[in-house]
């Protein structure tokens, strides 16, 4: 039953949203007060407007409806339980909270689904700070729709754990993400080489545990993917990140706030770790993969030095790793592109995305 606190927010929400809205339009008619120089009206109302729903989830703490039943994603939707011919993934860190055991998750397919089991396919995680968000169409369907249109390849986007649910902080969504693997390798037989991680934001942050997963639990027995693709990753999920957030120039105009960094940090982190661990915070504990790497990310948003540092740190430790500037963009334009105004300079990324595939996966 939700607070009396969040009744009452909503409610003020709700009263003075079309004030909001109306005062958004005029506002930023002239140039001069838009939040970024070089923006469009477009790109200014759109960004406000989007920030108003972040604002209110994170203030009250929403919690996104998760469902095992199909919906309107019909055949669409999958239902993906735990894997139960690998015992060796009952250990090391996917068991390190014992409260936190592998459940069924859900999985939407984009375009639809294949008709065949797929030769290669895209493995995409949604972002929301690991507190929002959902794989249905209505969540998150526009990124992982053009991505599978630009690369002509099946993209499967599993409705991973929130830790807004009770026993789902770290390593809930590792479980998840390590299934949802195992499904396309031991149910769809998909080789690991054609299997491509891909994940925005928080979804980024989880391809990264993945990946380091994969690396350091050799006993586990499972193999790289072909390629990680990472569209404004989450790295920083330390004390700092959210004060680091509100402080930086360009927060008026991105959607990204400290209070949601500070909500995300403080749900998805265990009780009595470290905000700084390595599985959860890969921003200044870069490690070395053999996978290949590409990482989006906008100029205009407020982690831009966090994955430019991390880019020249992977690269330093002699990984593959690729990375695309977006000007003027501001978080995560890959989920978010169609709402801000940014359809096209996301459709730029994922196709400089499909030309990376193309060389180091080959089946593009």
């Amino acid at each position: 039953m939700p607070s009396l606190r969040a009744i009452l927010y909503t409610t003020f929400t709700l009263t003075t949203l079309p004030f909001r809205i109306l005062g958004i339009l005029v506002y930023y008619i002239p140039k001069v007060t838009r939040p970024h120089p070089a923006w469009t009206y477009r790109r200014a109302v759109g960004l406000k407007i989007f920030a108003i729903w972040w604002n209110y989830a994170t203030a009250v703490e929403y919690r996104t409806p998760k469902t095992l039943t199909p919906g309107r994603e019909g055949q669409r939707f999958v239902v993906i339980d735990p894997p139960s011919n690998r015992p060796a993934l009952d250990r090391g860190i996917l068991r390190s909270v014992p409260s936190i055991r592998p459940n069924p998750i859900g999985a939407v397919w984009y375009p639809a689904l294949p008709s065949k089991p797929p030769n290669c396919v895209i493995l995409h995680f949604h972002g929301g700070a690991y507190v929002l968000g959902g794989a249905r169409r209505k969540q998150n369907g526009w990124g992982p729709r053009i991505l599978s249109q630009h690369t002509n390849l099946p993209v499967l986007q599993p409705q991973y754990r929130l830790s807004v649910e009770e026993n789902a902080s770290f390593p809930a969504a590792l479980q998840d993400g390590i299934a949802a693997y195992v499904y396309l390798l031991d149910t769809l037989g998909v080789t690991s080489e054609n299997v491509i991680l891909s994940g925005d934001s928080a979804g980024g942050n989880l391809v990264l545990a993945m990946l380091r997963y994969l690396t350091e639990e050799v006993d586990a027995g499972l193999p790289l993917p072909g390629a990680g693709l990472l569209w404004s990753p989450w790295l920083d999920l330390t004390d700092q990140a959210a004060r680091k957030v509100d402080a930086h120039p360009c927060r008026r105009n991105d959607y990204l706030t400290g209070n949601l960094v500070a909500w995300g940090v403080r749900r998805f982190t265990p009780v009595g770790w470290e905000r700084g661990h390595r599985f959860l915070s890969p921003l200044g504990r870069e490690f070395q993969v053999k996978t290949p790497l590409f990482v989006q990310t906008g100029m205009a948003e407020v982690i831009h030095e966090d994955h430019v540092r991390f880019v020249e740190q992977m690269k330093g430790l002699g990984n593959e790793i690729e990375m695309c500037e977006v000007r003027d963009a501001p978080h995560d334009i890959f989920a978010a592109g169609v709402v801000l105004g940014f359809v096209n300079e996301a459709e730029e990324a994922i196709e400089q995305t499909r030309l990376f595939l193309k060389r180091v996966v080959g089946n593009i």
